[in-house]
């Protein structure tokens, strides 16, 4: 089983992309996904997520300003109103079903390469990226990820090809990547501050999770494209 402390190797990254693939092609703007009323988009659970913030927020910064630098804690607290003027731009481009919780810890690896995820509770619809994002910026060290990133995204897309999907190219998925790597932002302020964590050592995966996205943020200077965005 992967551990998202510990982070994944190179060969359980490419697997667990790999798999993403095969899942987000079968669902690749499918219609079968609109005739499904039970799935909440993503934009819906955006809206949730910023509905909760205000509540969430008090405990979160108890729990994790100190971990955070200025830049870090000032963009977080900002947040909230960014996105909500934002959230055509989040939720809209490609369309397919999302696992939601696309990490390590979900996720059983074998010695063949294959890889069985589960707890799907938050599966939804919206931009295929966000699963992608999701598992790249929690799941390796901002170290790990930098050094295979472009490999893992080609991974992801060279499957997604391989799966019969040819219109999404690098350079709108790139764009789409940055995007959503703040997408997973009000989702994890409202865990941070409303969760019920086990112990310190729960408190502890979190906030590297936390770091880890913040750090690929940075990297990719995402507020500053969602800026231009809505300029």
């Amino acid at each position: 089983r992967g551990d998202i402390t510990v982070g994944c190797s190179l060969d359980e990254g490419m697997a667990a992309m790999r798999a993403l693939a095969a899942l987000h092609a079968s669902w690749w703007n499918s219609e079968a996904v609109a005739r499904m009323p039970w799935l909440q988009t993503r934009r819906a659970r955006l809206d949730l997520a910023l509905e909760m913030i205000d509540q969430a927020w008090p405990t979160f910064v108890s729990r994790f300003e100190q971990g955070l630098d200025r830049d870090q804690f000032q963009a977080l607290a900002g947040l909230r109103p960014l996105i909500g003027r934002s959230l055509d731009a989040l939720a809209g481009g490609s369309l397919t079903l999302l696992h939601g919780d696309y990490k390590l810890d979900n996720m059983f690896f074998t010695d063949a390469g294959s890889v069985t995820v589960f707890d799907w509770g938050l599966v939804s619809t919206g931009p295929a990226m966000f699963d992608v994002a999701y598992f790249l910026g929690l799941n390796l060290e901002p170290e790990e990820r930098r050094r295979h990133e472009a490999k893992l995204l080609r991974a992801y897309l060279d499957g997604i090809a391989a799966h019969g999907v040819a219109q999404f190219d690098g350079e709108s998925a790139f764009a789409e990547y940055r995007l959503q790597l703040l997408s997973v932002l009000p989702q994890l302020v409202c865990a941070g501050g409303l969760a019920a964590f086990a112990d310190d050592q729960a408190l502890e995966r979190y906030a590297r999770g936390l770091q880890r996205i913040l750090a690929a943020v940075s990297d990719h200077q995402s507020w500053d494209l969602l800026r231009a965005k809505k300029a």
